[in-house]
């Protein structure tokens, strides 16, 4: 009897998820993974390491929540500028 294991070819939403890896947590936020990390330090996301070992994954509970949080605070309207950064340099 010959059994072949098959491969999901599509992609699997991360909102189904319970972990996505720091990487991918940055990816859907739209960062890069140092800002995920960041985060995780000023524990704005949770990361735990699993049993089974391996790297440190991001909770998608604390994703979710974190993202959510971010919608609300303060929405750009189309046609308006968010906060600037205003540089002031000093050359004497």
């Amino acid at each position: 009897m010959e059994f072949a294991m098959r491969v999901k070819q599509s992609p699997v939403d991360w909102r189904e998820c319970q972990f996505v890896s720091i990487a991918n947590a940055a990816r859907i936020a739209g960062r890069e993974p140092g800002w995920a990390r960041e985060a995780i330090a000023a524990g704005h996301l949770e990361a735990v390491r699993l049993p089974t070992g391996g790297p440190a994954v991001v909770t998608v509970a604390s994703l979710r929540l974190f993202l959510d949080a971010a919608r609300e605070a303060a929405p750009v309207h189309q046609g308006e500028r968010g906060p600037s950064l205003r540089v002031v340099a000093s050359n004497p």
